[in-house]
């Protein structure tokens, strides 16, 4: 004779396995293809699993001292070059948890209302977990007293020329910094007339009621920007810009309609996945709500943490790593021995990390 409740706890045990796998796939997905920089990191196959204690990334700081011309018999340079080898990040980790009552797991006994019930919680919990992920992006990684993943902020700050970042100190390493653009002209490696005193206002109207002279300030620091990130055939794939910049660029596009790149300014891929944009300098702009800083101040007052922001992403020295197992994993449903529920965590490890800051750029305008 089957024991009392064995059918009903086979089907749950049956059931969970099988949708919380299958959500967990779904939810990857979902959050990867709902953030334009991670969309767009997963079709340049920037988007990886990896093991380890640390996330190592291998760069290279200089060029070797003894590549030099020679003539005939001319000694050839044996100078040896001190190079750091790697970045090194740490994985950082993301969780959420859902619960159900034994109660709840009664009314819901069928294997076709089980998954429904999943699917409710789940869709919460990619929702609160896609947020999560798409406010650090741009972040420092302050958040949750400092355990949140690094982003734009720390890694591509205003004024890089100091700091650490990726265990590599940008004071001992200037090549290790990114662009960075200041009213006073562009800052090369994070080592030029860039200040944040300098930095142009947007809203800057020489006439009371006319825009011309911020839109141009905007252009200004967007063109000097992105030209900084240039070397070759390199070029930053996206700009990310705040609300207050898009609405700018799009005032400054109306105006100067030969910037405009036929009747639909759109970049085609980006346009087919969701993502609203403009393109100026063959570079995709768009605006992130979560994009940081997203302030107005006054000229003098802009700062890593102030100012209205943007930054210029060559994507190809970028990648998002998870932790091999847990890129947004579920885990079984857990029974405490005290009450009448099942649990379910939702895990993820990983970090963003760049490779190459020399081709990464920011720019934050004063607004007021």
């Amino acid at each position: 004779m089957a024991v009392p409740g064995t059918m009903l706890r086979t089907t749950w045990a049956q059931v969970d396995a099988t949708s919380l796998t299958d959500f967990s796939r779904v939810l990857t997905d979902n959050i990867t293809s709902n953030q334009v920089v991670l969309w767009m990191l997963g079709q340049l196959g920037g988007i990886v699993t990896r093991q380890g204690k640390t996330i190592f990334e291998p760069i290279m700081l200089d060029d070797a001292a003894s590549a030099k011309w020679y003539s005939g018999y001319d000694p050839l340079d044996m100078t040896r070059t001190e190079v750091a080898t790697g970045a090194e990040y740490a994985f950082k980790q993301l969780a959420g948890v859902e619960q159900i009552s034994g109660f709840e797991k009664f009314q819901n006994s069928g294997p076709g209302q089980i998954i429904d019930l999943w699917d409710a919680m789940g869709q919460r919990l990619a929702i609160t977990m896609k947020r999560k992920v798409n406010q650090a992006l741009p972040a420092d990684g302050s958040a949750d007293g400092g355990k949140a993943l690094v982003g734009y902020q720390s890694a591509l700050p205003f004024d890089p020329q100091t700091g650490v970042y990726g265990t590599l100190d940008r004071a001992q390493n200037p090549t290790w910094r990114n662009q960075y653009f200041g009213g006073g002209g562009v800052g090369q490696f994070g080592i030029g007339t860039g200040t944040a005193a300098g930095v142009a206002n947007i809203n800057d109207a020489t006439v009371a009621g006319n825009t011309t002279a911020g839109v141009n300030n905007l252009f200004s620091g967007l063109r000097g920007m992105i030209v900084a990130c240039m070397a070759g055939s390199d070029s930053p794939h996206l700009v990310v810009t705040v609300r207050q910049l898009y609405l700018q660029l799009l005032l400054g596009l109306e105006q100067k309609q030969q910037l405009v790149r036929g009747p639909d300014s759109t970049d085609a891929a980006l346009g087919q996945a969701g993502f609203k944009n403009v393109v100026y300098m063959g570079i995709p702009h768009v605006w992130d709500e979560d994009m940081l800083p997203n302030t107005s101040v006054a000229v003098g007052s802009v700062s890593n943490t102030a100012g209205f922001g943007a930054v210029a992403l060559n994507l190809d020295y970028s990648k998002m790593v998870f932790g091999e197992g847990y890129e947004f994993t579920f885990t079984d449903p857990i029974q405490p021995d005290n009450q009448d529920s099942a649990s379910i965590k939702c895990l993820m490890y990983g970090n963003l990390v760049f490779s190459n800051l020399r081709r990464q750029g920011r720019a934050n305008f004063a607004g007021a």
